[in-house]
């Protein structure tokens, strides 16, 4: 299962890109379910590389849906962190999430994720490094 790392964005004026002038942090919430004995998840489901099971993890129904159909109790706990917008790295994995799909997420933005085909990760270039 590989991990996508949380990013965020403020959209511009028009609502059609980034503005990339405003660095408010967002919050991303945490909650933590009790599990009633392990959990296996099938090898179609599971997100690997540049694949198109890598993005199904977000077509979960929500928490609800996920704590009904892994036999969850809870949520035991809950917690936030903040995050801000990082130039480039956000750019990067909206590109690497179409590539998964085949399509703009989470909409075409010129230059950054309109050029993508399903499975052309690789065409997503990361920032490079400071």
């Amino acid at each position: 299962f590989d991990h996508l790392p949380s990013f965020a964005f403020h959209l511009n004026e028009e609502a059609n890109g980034f503005d990339k002038s405003n660095r408010g942090r967002k919050r991303h919430l945490i909650l933590i379910y009790k599990q009633n004995g392990r959990i296996e998840i099938p090898e179609e489901s599971r997100g690997v590389g540049c694949s198109e099971n890598f993005a199904q993890r977000f077509a979960t129904g929500g928490h609800d849906a996920l704590k009904e159909k892994y036999d969850l109790q809870g949520p035991v706990a809950g917690t936030f962190y903040t995050v801000a917008y990082e130039p480039g790295w956000v750019e990067y994995w909206l590109c690497f999430a179409s590539g998964t799909v085949g399509l703009p997420l989470p909409f075409p933005l010129p230059g950054e994720n309109d050029f993508v085909g399903k499975g052309e990760c690789s065409m997503c270039q990361k920032p490079p490094k400071l």
